[in-house]
Order: structure tokens, then sequence, then C-alpha cells
């Protein structure tokens, strides 16, 4: 019989010749607290003690430990990983930064030579820049053609840069994005208009006169 107040654990059975005994605990207790393990099957009033052998307390241990493992666990991968700045060529001084600037340099002219329009641009300077030194007579005129021709180039790499920058941003059409491209182009088409100006010219007073 359960007189009132009393709050022995019901894992604590009587047997048949009336003695007590104690049911093992599982799941494995939780940590001790005030020099008792606490059964996870207890109720949150009942402190369940359970038997104190070698199994019982290897289990606790190994649960507890288990736990803080798995918790040191999450709290490493919630942490943040150190990552590059998004603009480490600022922090480069020296050599270093020089040395970084040519590599970027170089990876943006093979980018370019994907498009078709600045490929065909750089064949066109590879033969009208040496040209430019036979057509001038002067060391002035050679240097003009051959800069006309090499600005040409630039307007595009700048239309090109303006163009990858916009698209992505997304495939979606926006008029302020037409606006944009259309205003690289036409710089485009003002610089090749300037450099057959002036190689005609030049021809026109080579040849001509």
């Amino acid at each position: 019989m359960r007189h009132a107040g009393d709050n022995t654990a019901p894992s604590v059975q009587q047997s048949v010749k009336g003695t007590a005994t104690a049911r093992p605990c599982w799941p494995p207790p939780l940590p001790a607290r005030d020099g008792k393990l606490i059964c996870a099957e207890a109720a949150p009033h009942t402190l369940m003690p359970c038997t104190n052998n070698r199994s019982h307390v290897f289990y606790n241990r190994a649960f507890a430990a288990g736990r803080a493992a798995l918790s040191n666990f999450f709290l490493f991968c919630m942490q943040p990983t150190p990552t590059e700045p998004v603009n480490a060529q600022k922090q480069r001084r020296g050599l270093t930064r020089m040395w970084h600037a040519a590599r970027y340099s170089l990876d943006g002219l093979r980018a370019a030579w994907q498009e078709t329009a600045f490929r065909q641009e750089a064949l066109a300077a590879m033969v009208l820049v040496p040209a430019a030194f036979w057509l001038g007579q002067t060391w002035l005129e050679a240097a003009v053609l051959a800069a006309v021709v090499v600005l040409v180039l630039v307007v595009e790499l700048l239309n090109s840069g303006i163009e990858a920058a916009i698209d992505r941003m997304g495939d979606q059409w926006h008029a302020l994005s037409k606006k944009a491209k259309d205003m690289g182009s036409a710089a485009v088409l003002l610089s090749l208009l300037l450099c057959m100006g002036i190689w005609l010219a030049a021809l026109w007073q080579r040849f001509a006169h």
C-alpha cells in the first residue's frame, strides 16, 4: 500500500515475498544531481535511483560524454569560417600588388578574347599597328595611327565589361539595362569611325599626293 506523499519510484517493485527489487534504469540516466542518478523514464518530480553497478556508471558517463561532444560539434559548425576579403587586392602592397594586377589584366584579356567583336578587332590590330609605322611619315603620325587602333580595343573592353556586369543581374529585360548596353555600343562605333577617318586621311596623304 502506498501512502500519501510517498515518492517511491515505480521502478521499485515488490516481489512475491515482499522484498524490494531495483529495476535497471534504461535509457541511461542523466548526469548526477544531488548525488543521485536521474533516470530518463522518471517523472519530473521523481528521482529514480538506479542500481549502483559498473555497467550503469559506464552508461551514465558515456551518455554525458556523447552529449557534450555533440554540443561542441554543433557549436563548432555554427562558428563563422574565416574567408578571404572580397577585395584582397587593396590590402596588397609593392611588387605583390603589381603581380596580381598583371594576372587580373591577363585574365581580362583572355575573357575578352571569347567575344567575337574583340577577337576580330584584335586580329585587325595585329596588322594595322605594324602598318602604322610604315604609313606614317613621321613618328607623330605613326603614333597617332597606332593609338587610334589601340583605342578601339580599349573601348571594346569597356563595352564588354559593362555588358558582363549587366548580364550578372539576370536575363530579365529592363530599359536601363538596354540603355547602358546601347551607350556602350555607341562608344565602340565612335571609336571605329575615328580610327577609319584617321587612317583614310593618312592613306590619302600618302598616295594621292
